[in-house]
């Protein structure tokens, strides 16, 4: 099934729009983890006009202004279908196996991080 993903703030219920990025939350965590530094181009950006300078990706510009309104607020990705994904954007080692994955808790939880695996012997 297709999922479209932006960004949301939660503590303003503003959402910040990318264009049919099908199943890019992964991506949206990406730019939420970078979110400093992505405020921090704003008055540059500003001052740029789109021809000459702009932060692009596939699924449209980034909104830099988004990130420099909304510093210090909880930005979760958020589909298309009203849904907000507050997965930790950490990754988690399985001991049994050494992969890496994203860890499968809400951010900001207490402890270490938890690989799928765990999640499946936990049950």
């Amino acid at each position: 099934m297709s999922t479209d993903w932006n960004i949301r703030c939660v503590d303003c219920n503003v959402v910040c729009r990318f264009n049919d990025a099908n199943h890019q939350d992964g991506f949206m965590r990406k730019l939420i983890k970078h979110r400093d530094a992505i405020a921090a181009l704003a008055p540059l950006l500003a001052e740029a006009s789109r021809d000459d300078l702009s932060l692009h990706t596939y699924w449209g510009d980034v909104d830099a202004a988004f990130f420099a309104a909304h510093a210090g607020h909880k930005l979760v990705p958020h589909n298309e279908y009203g849904d907000d994904d507050d997965q930790c954007p950490h990754w988690a080692k399985c001991d049994a196996c050494g992969n890496h994955e994203s860890c499968t808790l809400v951010d900001g939880h207490e402890g270490p991080h938890q690989h799928r695996a765990e999640d499946r012997r936990a049950r």
